[in-house]
């Protein structure tokens, strides 16, 4: 894999390993600049765990898979989500909303009856758990929050694994 799509994070925590550090290359398993791009699914749950992205999108329940854009702000996401794709033009909400349209045809995300709200369908959500990119010996989680709450919460670390965050890169 070319080095330009590699991104290292050093996390410490302390008693996980001798010299108290992790530090592993970002790579999600099987994926390299050929394959097919990111799909809007995957966008949203990446976003979900963004701090920079909190005041656009949310989990309204996490464990069901509910989210909702933020509604003062879902153009901005769309706009990143633009930028994501590598868009010359402006990503529009609507434009956006359209492609959320399709999933719901397709039964990949489904249409809440709420204003902006939506729900990751259960075939989309065991896609993106941290298990299944994950061997027994590798540990995914979207973004690297330090709290150890977190850790717990999302059960993202077990002491015996090998500290693997993914991150793609286009």
């Amino acid at each position: 894999m070319d080095n330009k799509y590699k991104k290292i994070i050093t996390v410490t925590m302390p008693g996980f390993l001798s010299n108290n550090s992790c530090t592993q290359p970002c790579v999600q398993p099987g994926w390299n600049p050929g394959q097919k791009k990111i799909r809007l699914y995957e966008f949203l749950h990446e976003a979900l765990y963004d701090p920079e992205m909190f005041n656009c999108i949310q989990w309204v329940d996490e464990a069901s898979g509910i989210f909702q854009f933020v509604s003062k702000n879902k153009e901005k996401l769309a706009e990143a989500w633009g930028n994501k794709k590598g868009n010359r033009k402006i990503m529009t909400y609507q434009k956006m909303a359209r492609a959320l349209r399709n999933y719901g045809r397709t039964g990949e995300i489904i249409k809440i009856r709420r204003k902006l709200t939506y729900q990751f369908s259960d075939l989309v959500m065991q896609r993106l758990s941290p298990a299944s990119m994950s061997g027994k010996e590798a540990l995914c989680c979207p973004y690297a929050q330090l709290d150890m709450e977190y850790w717990n919460s999302h059960q993202c670390w077990e002491p015996n694994n090998v500290c693997h965050f993914s991150h793609q890169y286009t």
